[in-house]
């Protein structure tokens, strides 16, 4: 898959903030208002793992490489986002639902008015704008934003192989939120559930160069901040009983003990591996919890773009 996740993720809100700047909000699909208690996520199904972010705390990560005069209003504007993030092989690469405050006035003028934007019709009966450009779907009402962003390299397809337009919405009520994962996220700058887990942390760990299959039934991870512009990453996996759990513990323990330090000098995939691994695996109960050393923004793109590519 060309370029990286962190690539893709700049450019869905960088599109969201050309919308919101320059043409505000594009109607008012008829889509429901509030997800009570995030119970529920306006995302499709098949992502590899679905995302939520807090903007205020993650924005150190958002604007890493990104120095457009117009990338404060779109973060100020917007106070978290949740993404589903979906395989090489999909027609979909991302699918975003952010909340916030956007002006909704402009907006049908000028994309109307606008050559590098044509309204479409979502299979539900909302309308939303899309720009063959960039292969970004955008909806906007005065407190939310729907995006999809094209995968142009799906099937082998050209560049320029455009088909239809992404849908940004998610079927109502969408992905329900795995139980547990609300609390897991609290206070964290960035959080994320792994679909199927057992699959695709495998995909992540071959990338790594840590042959070990983990048939995890769920997976959680989180990145918290620090200071000094760094993060703490957590992961926790859980598995059917606690003797499973104990034994994954044991195989990752072994693999732990023969992975080269970081200090040492090392570069790439190893030196990610052993910072994600840089303290000891524990146990509780039927989970494994993981705790990372600090991560610069700069390694956390390094890892998601490993995921992105890793697990096509």
């Amino acid at each position: 898959m060309k370029g990286t996740f962190h690539s893709r993720f700049r450019a869905v809100f960088f599109s969201l903030l050309a919308a919101v700047v320059f043409f505000s909000c594009a109607g008012s699909p008829p889509v429901e208002e509030t997800y009570p208690g995030m119970e529920f996520v306006p995302l499709n199904s098949g992502a590899l793992a679905y995302m939520y972010m807090d903007i205020a705390s993650s924005r150190l990560i958002l604007e890493q490489g990104l120095r457009d005069r117009y990338a404060a209003e779109i973060f100020d504007r917007t106070d978290n986002a949740v993404l589903a993030l979906f395989p090489g092989s999909s027609e979909m690469a991302i699918q975003a639902y952010a909340r916030g405050s956007y002006p909704a006035a402009r907006a049908n003028f000028s994309f109307f008015f606008s050559r590098a934007w044509k309204k479409y019709r979502a299979e539900h009966g909302s309308s939303f704008w899309f720009s063959a450009d960039n292969g970004i779907s955008v909806a906007l009402k005065k407190d939310q934003a729907f995006l999809g962003v094209k995968n142009r390299n799906a099937g082998g397809l050209p560049a320029e192989g455009v088909r239809a337009p992404p849908d940004p919405f998610g079927p109502y009520p969408g992905q329900v939120v795995p139980d547990g994962f609300r609390a897991y996220r609290e206070g964290a700058a960035l959080a994320l559930w792994v679909d199927d887990p057992a699959r695709n942390l495998g995909a992540v760990l071959e990338a790594l160069s840590i042959p070990l299959q983990i048939p995890a039934e769920s997976c959680f991870a989180a990145l918290d901040p620090l200071e000094k512009e760094s993060f703490s990453g957590r992961i926790r996996m859980e598995f059917s009983q606690p003797s499973q759990a104990r034994a994954i513990l044991a195989l990752m323990t072994m693999a732990r003990a023969l992975m080269p330090r970081a200090e040492g000098g090392l570069e790439g995939t190893a030196s990610l591996a052993s910072l994600i691994f840089a303290n000891p695996p524990r146990q509780d109960g039927s989970a494994i919890n993981l705790i990372t050393s600090p991560l610069s923004s700069g390694e956390i793109a390094l890892l998601f773009g490993m995921f992105s590519v890793s697990s096509k």
